[in-house]
């Protein structure tokens, strides 16, 4: 009796290449890279509410995520708790924090998802290097796949050779229907 694994490869590959695929498209949709540091450095000065720029406000807003809406950016964001914490920036920078101070505050308030990336340098190299390692592996499941396709099927050498007049017929008539 014969098994039937190259279907159960051919199976596997392919949920394999779906996870895959799945992953990498949940991570590019997820992880967000952070924008230049584009915001001046808190030197402990302390600035009017006035003095700070919606340009200052909105380059730490884009660093993180409103808590409320689904992958909404903090300064693109209109809901109320947004304007709240923009309002919230503007007022730590008029104390003289520094964006990564303001960051730290919100992650500490409201945990890592506000900021798309953990903060920890492991868990990020993980949560970036993850969709790569799943990219690889549904790699070489392909190349599996396609070397197993391109093998001659061991069930082709276990028919017998026909010998019989209707066979002979019935291939003088295909042959003449090809050529036409």
């Amino acid at each position: 009796m014969k098994t039937h694994a190259p279907y159960f490869w051919r199976g596997l590959v392919m949920v394999g290449l779906c996870v895959a695929l799945a992953l990498v498209g949940h991570t590019t949709l997820s992880a967000q890279t952070a924008p230049p540091d584009d915001a001046p450095d808190g030197d402990g000065e302390t600035r009017l509410l006035t003095e700070i720029t919606y340009d200052e406000v909105n380059a730490i807003a884009r660093r993180i995520f409103c808590p409320v809406c689904d992958s909404e950016p903090l300064h693109t964001c209109m809901a109320p708790t947004c304007f709240e914490w923009r309002a919230e920036i503007r007022s730590q920078l008029a104390d003289g924090r520094t964006e990564q101070e303001i960051i730290d505050y919100f992650v500490a308030e409201s945990g890592e998802q506000v900021v798309g990336l953990p903060q920890s340098s492991g868990l990020r190299r993980l949560a970036l290097a993850g969709p790569l390692v799943a990219v690889v592996l549904a790699g070489g499941l392909g190349l599996m796949t396609l070397r197993g396709w391109r093998r001659k099927p061991d069930d082709a050498d276990d028919l017998p050779p026909s010998d019989s007049p209707l066979d002979d017929n019935y291939r003088s008539r295909l042959e003449e229907d090809l050529h036409r």
